[in-house]
């Protein structure tokens, strides 16, 4: 259902514009490469590091392209329009090509480098992921456990705590596994922290959170001994709780009392806060004895060699503090912890070397680029500029081998890398040719440029694959070429963090501006109760099960593509939008609705041709003005709502349109006049002019959102253009607008709803008939004179045998006395109205008109 909103928000957007006279080129695409496919494409997680990379490749690539052609399906059954002919795809050469171009560009402006810094590392997939790749579950839970550090040797400075023996520094950490890698422990220099007393122990803890540990952990009060300022305790040494390992207390901004002790457990292998302050204390050595499966190396200890962190390191180093009597309290805490995306397992931050996009240098760029750029709803720029301003890089290799090649080369026997704007623009152009399997099929040789293939060193062609988010990013290059920016990119909210940034970056980095004019973001589809759908709750809901129908089309009916795409349209995308069976139905009446409307506007119409028409101040009857002034306000705030794309309100207009003031008030007011009437009465014509009028300007109101009923319609109309889409936007018709009527037409309803009330009373009432009744209103000025100047037609207005007008002084607020009574004539049998003085005569009107359309026969003949 993500898809169906997703499409068909784009497309409406397109089909509004190319009835506006805009020429749009939507040329669809699809994201082809990264863990998505290649986890469908192999199944078992383990079967990608068994096969050869080009088999990995070949499997992986039958699944996307199978993808892609039942995707292409389904969006070409919603209506989608594009250039399905030349569909961009990421895999095909050309666009891996154009890939590696831009990643040359930014390779020329130093914005490429190779580092060793913690990154998330997904064990499951054994590689690192980006933000965007994660996913945070919020109730995921971990062992919390808090961890005495005994102090080696105190700071000079903290002379106040100088005299108490034997203190121990308290972490709380919720990641045991990281204890072997730590390095450090973190104060914050204007944090107060005490030496409490708890039973013989001497604990160092920030003041702000003694009463909240006594309390909750150690549950005692907590007797201070000493207190000292955190940048006194700077240069402090601690001794490991079970590894030979001395290591100093050092500063840092990221240490806060919201939590934990107010002493952070420092690990600068597993975290970037741990990094970026032990690099400042310069600290340079990092320890992560964390292997890709996320098992613990060697360097953590004989005793955890091989295990998992997790599953199993988590809980014997547990279990190690307890038989030293390291450990002061330990309980599971349950938070918000960052998943892998495809995966669905913990993630976490392992120090290993890769790819970086320096973003230091264009981050600002791009922050300026986006104050050119609309947002839709606006409140997302604040989402977009939090995450662009929040990055200093981007980490952009992958450990997969379904993507575009690193194009890189490391010296065999020194680990130096060559990565050279030569070097990438030979690669580019080798897979332009050959497609990126090249770089597994060719040797090195071939894929090195001229300069370094006798340059008597040794090389190896790197592993890695560029990060998929680089993949998408780079499309504005593809698509657009020279033609930057796009006009619009749409995609759900999620992708601030995903393809909106990624885009940014890659254009700023490589064009310096930015790939797009507008954003738009949708919500995600829930179910009729907003829950997340799951095959799990059985609440997941099929676009062309609701087009097409289900197996049992009892149980789940065919709605048609226009039900789809109604739905669409109706929903606020701008938040998570809802879909449920009753919701369908909700859309499906609807739809119904305005058919019936169209159907009786054509319907009314088959002997009414475009040279009958009558000019808007010509109208005979006023009540046809006034339709068509309600016709030019719907018309202009549909307008508007298609040009903020507040679809949800081109909805109701329509909707409140067809049921409120066609089906609710004018189509009874008009059968009369339309069934009855002489073929050229001027009345007559008055009618059709104005309902050819309304079909024109529904049909294309509503021509970008249920494509289908309006071609439908115009295919019935019997037009010069073979498609609705060929006929232009409605017609501007300022003519039309007349908003003196709105207020006369108020005081003549509030008249009719008197009648229509009255005449419920009667005892011979049958609800939609009144025309077996008389009314006889009385009223004042000004009210008589509005009824007055209607003159012959208040009998129409009023769906009445008759209607009789008389003037005298009413004293009541509304000064108008209505009464209903049953007719005094009998039923006419051709118009029904009781206006006949004997049973089964016609009425003098239907005589008239019966006299008058023979003689015009005669005379033919």
């Amino acid at each position: 259902m993500g898809h169906a909103l997703n499409k068909i928000l784009k497309d409406v957007i397109n089909r509004y514009h190319l009835m506006r006279g805009r020429k749009i080129n939507f040329i669809p695409g699809w994201d082809c490469h990264g863990l998505p496919i290649e986890m469908k494409a192999l199944g078992k997680k383990d079967k990608a590091f068994t096969l050869s990379p080009l088999e990995v490749r070949r499997i992986a690539r039958q699944v996307a392209e199978q993808e892609i052609a039942n995707q292409k399906a389904d969006f070409q059954s919603w209506g989608i329009m594009g250039d399905w002919d030349n569909a961009y795809t990421t895999m095909s050469p050309s666009y891996e090509a154009i890939q590696l171009q831009v990643f040359q560009k930014m390779v020329d402006r130093g914005l490429i480098y190779r580092g060793l810094k913690p990154v998330y590392w997904s064990p499951s997939s054994r590689t690192a992921l980006a933000e965007a790749e994660l996913e945070y579950v919020d109730d995921h839970v971990s062992p919390a456990i808090y961890v005495p550090f005994k102090i080696e040797h105190l700071s000079p400075s903290a002379s106040s705590i100088s005299a108490i023996k034997d203190i121990e520094a308290v972490i709380w950490t919720t990641t045991p596994w990281t204890l072997p890698a730590n390095l450090a422990i973190a104060v914050h220099p204007d944090i107060r922290y005490d030496v409490v007393r708890f039973n013989d122990r001497h604990l160092l803890i920030a003041s702000d959170r003694i009463e909240a540990l006594q309390n909750f952990v150690f549950e005692k009060p907590l007797e201070s001994l000493g207190t000292v300022l955190g940048k006194d305790l700077a240069g402090t040494t601690y001794r490991h709780p079970f590894i030979d390992r001395i290591s100093p207390i050092i500063l840092g901004d990221h240490v806060t009392t919201t939590t934990g002790t107010g002493l952070v457990h420092t690990a600068p292998g597993h975290g970037l806060d741990d990094y970026h302050a032990c690099r400042k204390s310069n600290i340079t050595e990092i320890l992560s004895p964390v292997d890709s499966q996320g098992k613990f190396q060697v360097e953590a200890g004989d005793w955890l060699f091989g295990k998992h962190i997790i599953k199993e390191g988590n809980q014997m180093i547990i279990d190690e503090l307890t038989k030293q009597n390291k450990l002061l309290h330990h309980a599971p805490y349950r938070h918000k912890f960052p998943y892998d995306w495809r995966s669905k397992e913990p993630v976490i931050v392992r120090t290993t070397e890769q790819w970086f996009a320096d973003l230091r240098g264009i981050k600002n760029k791009a922050l300026s680029a986006l104050d050119h750029v609309d947002m839709v709803p606006a409140l997302s720029r604040n989402r977009l500029e939090a995450t662009v301003g929040s990055r200093e890089d981007w980490c952009i290799s992958r450990q997969r081998t379904w993507g575009v090649p690193i194009p890189v080369f490391y010296e065999i026997s020194t680990g130096e890398h060559l990565m050279t704007s030569d070097s990438v623009k030979h690669v580019a152009k080798i897979i332009q040719e050959k497609g990126s399997n090249a770089w597994w099929e060719l040797p090195t040789e071939e894929l090195l440029p001229p300069s370094h293939r006798n340059d008597g060193k040794q090389w190896e062609k790197g592993t890695d694959t560029l990060d998929v988010w680089f993949d998408s990013g780079v499309s504005w290059a593809s698509v657009l070429g020279t033609k930057i920016p796009a006009d619009v990119y749409l995609e759900g909210s999620d992708q601030h963090r995903g393809w909106f940034q990624s885009s940014l970056l890659t254009c700023v980095a490589a064009e310096d501006k930015a790939p797009y004019r507008q954003i738009i973001s949708c919500g995600f589809v829930m179910d009729g109760m907003g829950r997340k759908m799951s095959k799990s709750l059985g609440n997941v809901m099929h676009p062309q099960t609701i087009v097409f129908g289900g197996k049992n089309k009892q149980a789940e009916p065919p709605f048609g593509v226009d039900v789809l795409r109604l739905w669409a349209a109706s929903s606020d995308f701008t938040k998570d939008v809802t879909v449920s069976n009753e919701i369908i139905r909700h859309n499906s009446q609807w739809l119904f609705k305005w058919r019936n409307t169209l159907k009786f506007c054509i319907s009314s119409n088959f002997d009414f041709q475009e040279n009958d028409l009558i000019p808007a101040a010509d109208l005979p009857c006023e009540i046809d003005k006034l339709i068509l002034h309600k016709l030019w306000q719907i018309s202009e705030n549909a307008t508007q709502s298609y040009d903020s794309y507040s679809f949800t309100k081109v909805v109701r207009y329509l909707i409140d349109f067809c049921t409120i003031e066609m089906s609710g008030n004018y189509l009874d007011v008009l059968k009369d006049r339309l069934y009855a009437s002489h073929p050229l009465d001027p009345r007559r014509r008055s009618a059709q002019t104005t309902l050819h009028h309304i079909t024109s300007t529904l049909t294309k109101l509503m021509a970008p959102i249920t494509f289908m009923t309006a071609e439908e319609v115009h295919s019935h109309r019997g037009l010069d253009t073979s498609s609705v889409f060929q006929s232009g936007w409605v017609l501007d018709h300022p003519e039309w607008n007349q908003p003196h009527l709105e207020e006369k037409w108020q005081h003549i309803n509030r008249v009719r709803e008197m009648a229509f009330k009255d005449a419920a009373l009667q005892p011979t009432y049958k609800a939609g008939n009144n025309l077996h009744f008389d009314v006889h209103i009385v009223a004042s000025d000004p009210i008589y004179g509005i009824l007055a100047s209607l003159g012959k037609d208040l009998a129409e207005l009023f769906v009445a045998a008759e209607v009789t007008l008389e003037k005298g002084e009413i004293s009541t607020e509304f000064p108008v006395d209505v009464k209903v009574r049953p007719a005094k004539g009998l039923k006419c049998p051709r118009c029904w109205r009781h206006t006949s003085p004997s049973e089964g005569q016609l009425c003098n009107r239907c005589a008239g008109v019966i006299e008058a359309s023979n003689a015009a026969q005669a005379g033919r003949v």
